[in-house]
């Protein structure tokens, strides 16, 4: 019961035999409003024996009991899928349809399905895989686990499902009836072949991608354009560098790859955006330039040999991707509306600023050379005051050098007496002595006391004023002067 409840013949009722029959199920739309009968054995006929839940054998013979047929088909044409497309059940007395198997399937207005359309879906579906096969590339290994879309964004989930349903899919077992429905034993072999083909290379695809150092070296070999855009027009920079940076994002090791960004993008943002690109660190590997095979070496010296050959040529391929990288950005750099706009402001502030030293150069040139000019007045002002002021010392030196020397010639008047007659012993050399050690001060005051007296006591006084005697008002006075 349960295989014809899964059947696509669930909604075909039979009439008849007797109100004993089991009451399955009914549909006031499909004859009459009047309820449908049916047995669940392999016969119209409700039967005491345990059989097998209804089958083919009782549709076809409840369509004997039912007056429709279906019309004959070739064994290709079923294969094809065409019965599918275009067999109708016919009644033979009307010759009306009463049942078809395209997309709605009625019997009357309701109607029921076909019995082979189960076989003919099947069909439909081997013809389908077959013509999938021949459209593979074998080659491409994403493509192969229906992956093509993602390719290396593939997750090691998702592969592992694509294979799991790939492999179902081509499994030769499953697609047996596929390569039998082909009329000539060439044809067989060839569509033989061609499943086994598809099946191991998916075998080999799930090997390759399922291992991360293999998946490396595939992905690093898959298609790539690695063309580099020139210089644009500023406004179609961004539609033009952004798409070759995601698209060379994926070798980057850092799998946080910084985008590009749009014209109101933070300048400090670009920044980051191009440093990172100048240092940019890429994974992928050039296995098509190992020119040698270390399996092939016949000792460690050869194999060693071998594997440093092919890391220089690795290098050099590799040095010719890192000069790629390095012109992909020096070129974008260079086109940037934004780096330029930073650059024109950066200029902008440079020549600002150049003036501004410039105007403050010349500003303090003028300070240094009102600085300068004071200094000068200063000087020449300073120098004017120390001519004056020697001038004035030498007048003051010369009156006072005239009023020694007079001074003295008064001592030596006075005293010219009191030398020629020697009183006290006084001579010319003593009024010498006086004259030549004492100032104007003292010499003057000598001379005033000298002056009107005798020659004893003018004697006397000169004799004090050699000896010092302080007893003597002279020598007071005279010492007071000094």
């Amino acid at each position: 019961m349960e295989e014809m409840q899964n059947s696509p013949f669930w909604e075909f009722f039979i009439v008849f035999k007797s109100s004993s029959d089991r009451l399955i199920t009914y549909s006031n739309e499909l004859i009459d409003g009047k309820p449908l009968f049916v047995s669940s054995n392999s016969s119209p006929i409700k039967s005491s024996k345990n059989f097998e839940p209804a089958g083919h054998s009782f549709h076809i013979l409840a369509l004997k009991y039912f007056p429709v047929y279906i019309e004959p088909v070739s064994e290709i044409e079923f294969s094809q899928g065409i019965n599918n497309q275009s067999s109708t059940l016919r009644s033979p007395s009307s010759g009306s349809s009463i049942y078809t198997n395209g997309d709605k399937d009625y019997f009357g207005n309701g109607g029921m399905k076909n019995s082979d359309s189960s076989k003919n879906k099947g069909s439909q579906e081997s013809t389908q895989i077959g013509s999938s096969i021949l459209s593979l590339d074998l080659k491409d290994h994403y493509g192969l686990l229906g992956l093509g879309h993602l390719r290396f964004l593939a997750t090691e989930e998702q592969i592992r499902k694509a294979f799991r349903d790939a492999a179902l899919k081509f499994h030769p077992d499953k697609l047996a009836s596929l390569i039998l429905s082909e009329t000539t034993e060439s044809g067989k072999l060839k569509l033989k072949e061609e499943v086994e083909n598809t099946f191991n290379s998916i075998q080999v695809a799930y090997e390759v991608l399922s291992d991360k150092a293999k998946r490396r070296v595939y992905d690093s070999t898959d298609f790539f354009d690695d063309t580099i855009p020139g210089e644009c027009d500023p406004s179609s920079f961004y539609e033009i560098y952004d798409p070759v940076f995601r698209r060379n994002g994926k070798w980057s090791i850092n799998p946080k790859v910084p985008v590009l960004g749009v014209e109101t993008t933070p300048i400090e943002q670009v920044e980051r955006f191009y440093k990172f690109w100048f240092s940019f660190k890429s994974w992928r590997e050039f296995p098509s330039a190992d020119e040698y095979d270390i399996n092939e070496t016949e000792s460690r010296d050869e194999k060693r040999w071998a594997e440093k050959m092919n890391a220089k040529m690795r290098e050099k391929s590799k040095k010719v991707e890192r000069s790629r990288i390095h012109s992909l950005v020096e070129n974008a750099y260079k086109c940037d509306p934004r780096i330029k706009k930073r650059n024109r402001d950066e200029k902008l502030a440079k020549q600002r600023a150049k003036e501004l030293r410039n105007q403050g150069k010349k500003a303090k040139e003028e300070e240094a050379r009102k600085a300068a000019e004071e200094e000068r007045i200063q000087k020449e002002r300073e120098a004017k005051f120390a001519f004056e002021d020697a001038l004035i010392k030498k007048r003051l030196k010369e009156k006072e050098k005239k009023l020694l020397q007079k001074g003295r010639s008064r001592l030596r008047t006075l005293s010219a007496s009191v030398v020629s007659q020697r009183f006290l012993g006084v001579s010319k050399d003593d009024v010498e002595k006086l004259c030549a050690s004492f100032n104007k001060v003292q010499l003057q005051l000598l001379a005033d006391s000298v002056d009107g007296k005798d020659d004893s006591e003018k004697a006397l006084l000169i004799k004090q004023a050699l000896h010092g005697d302080c007893n003597n008002g002279i020598s007071i006075a005279l010492s007071n002067g000094n």
